[in-house]
């Protein structure tokens, strides 16, 4: 996935816990899992685009 569709994904997610509609802890720890690898890629893709720039403006 593009770094826009993670980011919009894990908004959602963040909407929905902070709406406290989830009440099943299975389905809590799910999103809460999903939440973190978004985060983690959003992270990733930044981490790679920040090297490409820094590698393009090195040369």
């Amino acid at each position: 996935m593009s770094y826009d569709e993670n980011l919009k994904n894990l908004e959602k997610i963040v909407a929905e816990l902070e709406n406290g509609n989830e009440q099943n802890v299975d389905e809590l720890r799910k999103k809460i899992a999903e939440a973190k690898k978004l985060y983690e890629e959003c992270q990733n893709i930044l981490r790679q685009t920040e090297e490409e720039i820094q590698a393009i403006t090195n040369e």
